[in-house]
């Protein structure tokens, strides 16, 4: 119905639908699949894909030795607004600001007593975005002087522009959220493979470390790190070295396209 030029597909399902349907139709449609984790598993390969974009080149190098082209496949890292590389910091000089996600996956901690702990927490302003999750809002909404309950927001950049740290499940696209805005991330400690190597990666890099569930460990993270200058100054140093590298490989590869080298579109 819509006759597109071009698909660009961000879940295998929708790369597996439009590849079966180039094939049974014989069409030239250009689709290109953007895996948005830092892992490969079968279903996002497809043989009538034209271009494949991945979060680093390490990615790059998995899918190759799947059997995939490597001069259709791009490292660009998984794409975000452009919000959250443009919105400047604005970390208050005087207490720190810690920002937690992943209430609306019903991820957070069920005790009091674990926000009553980060609302003793010294010179820390907490920041919880509890996502459409009505029941966990309505519950600590107000309740604690130094913790911002916020329900579903597009605004998300905001609140990690003014973040020294943040608290959250490591799903793909959150993570590179955190690394345009070059904000030091610590991870819950996940169960699914996918984001056990999206904390992988956090930690080879230097990006971010992974804290336990449990929610004593979750807080001795938590004031290890909040207030540790260096620590913080060199997470973040290490996501704009980040950024930087994934947007010169990615104009590199372009390049070469341009000049015949490549045949990725």
């Amino acid at each position: 119905e819509e006759r597109p030029d071009m698909v660009v597909a961000t879940h295998p399902l929708c790369a597996q639908l439009v590849s079966r349907w180039k094939q049974e139709t014989g069409v030239a449609l250009p689709l290109i699949t953007c895996i948005t984790d830092l892992s490969v598993h079968g279903e996002w390969i497809n043989s009538n894909t034209d271009c494949y974009l991945v979060g680093t080149p390490e990615l790059r190098e998995q899918l190759a030795r799947k059997g995939v082209d490597p001069a259709i496949i791009v490292p660009t890292g998984i794409p975000v607004k452009a919000q959250f590389r443009a919105t400047p910091h604005q970390r208050d000089g005087q207490r720190r600001h810690l920002l937690i996600m992943g209430g609306g996956l019903g991820l957070m901690p069920r005790k009091d007593s674990f926000y009553e702990a980060l609302n003793a927490l010294p010179g820390v302003h907490t920041t919880i975005l509890t996502g459409k999750n009505q029941k966990l809002y309505d519950r600590l909404a107000g309740k604690y002087e130094n913790i911002e309950v916020v329900a579903f927001t597009d605004r998300v950049y905001e609140y990690m522009g003014r973040a020294h740290l943040m608290l959250s499940k490591p799903g793909g696209i959150t993570t590179f959220e955190a690394i345009a805005a070059q904000l030091p991330m610590l991870a819950w400690e996940p169960f699914l493979e996918q984001e056990r190597e999206n904390a992988r990666f956090l930690v080879a890099h230097g990006l971010g470390r992974v804290v336990p569930k449990d929610e004593e460990d979750c807080l001795a993270a938590i004031r290890a790190c909040i207030h540790d200058d260096v620590l913080l100054e060199r997470m973040s140093a290490a996501m704009g070295e980040m950024n930087t590298a994934l947007r010169r490989q990615a104009i590199g590869l372009v390049i070469r396209q341009l000049a015949g080298q490549e045949v990725c579109a």
